[in-house]
C-alpha cells in the first residue's frame, strides 16, 4: 500500500514538474517578465 501511494505521488510530481517546465519555456519564449539572466 505505501509503495502504490509513493508511486502515485511520484507521478503526479513528475508530470505537474514536466507541465510547469513546459508552460515556464513557453513563457519564456514571448514574454520579457521572466528574465533570469
Amino acid at each position: 500500500m505505501k509503495e502504490n501511494i509513493f508511486l502515485v505521488v511520484f507521478i503526479i510530481l513528475l508530470f505537474s514538474a514536466s507541465a510547469y517546465a513546459g508552460d515556464f519555456s513557453g513563457n519564456l519564449t514571448y514574454s520579457g517578465q521572466y528574465n533570469f539572466t
